[in-house]
């Protein structure tokens, strides 16, 4: 459970998230069945420093939540900054939601570059997997937006369209809640 600080400042994030994204259309439409990545070679990476090391999911996630964005948004630097603040203290309450970007930037180089150089301690998509047909390399309505999974044993399956970070981490989180009975 998260404390009253965490919930407050993941709080403020969520909003300033809320702000900064643009409402658009589905990537991937609800209920649309992807591979998951960290089965795929190359597929879900850790940026480090100089190198984009291949990773699997914590067993204990449940649920992803693809975070769009591009070396060229502005709005994503600044998301970028603030989930990375907030980012273990987030895994700490919710370790069965993880964040993963997805970088739509115009070359797997540039993919890489970017990933390797924002760092983020979530995992990413990696760079050449964008460019198999599953996978889009622009996302309609652009970004940054965000868009959440359910994890299956060896499938992804859409539970929201691509769209602000408010509504999809609420959904998220609401994925997770026990259904009541």
């Amino acid at each position: 459970m998260l404390d009253l600080a965490t919930r407050s400042t993941l709080g403020r994030i969520v909003i300033l998230m809320g702000l900064l994204t643009l409402r658009g259309e589905a990537a991937f439409e609800v209920g649309a069945q992807l591979p998951r990545p960290d089965l795929t070679p190359g597929g879900l990476v850790q940026p480090k420093k100089f190198a984009l090391p291949p990773v699997k999911l914590d067993p204990a996630t449940r649920v992803v939540v693809f975070f769009y964005s591009a070396a060229w948004c502005d709005p994503c630097q600044r998301i970028g900054a603030a989930l990375r603040t907030t980012y273990p203290r987030f895994r700490a309450g919710l370790p069965g939601l993880q964040i993963i970007s997805y970088a739509v930037d115009d070359s797997p180089g540039a993919r890489a570059d970017y990933l390797r150089d924002q760092r983020y301690p979530w995992p990413a998509l990696g760079p050449t997997m964008v460019e198999q047909p599953l996978w889009p390399t622009v996302i309609p309505g652009g970004t940054p937006q965000f868009q959440a999974f359910a994890v299956g044993a060896d499938h992804l399956t859409a539970i929201t369209s691509a769209g602000p970070a408010d509504a999809i981490m609420e959904a998220a989180m609401g994925f997770l809640q026990p259904d009541p009975e």
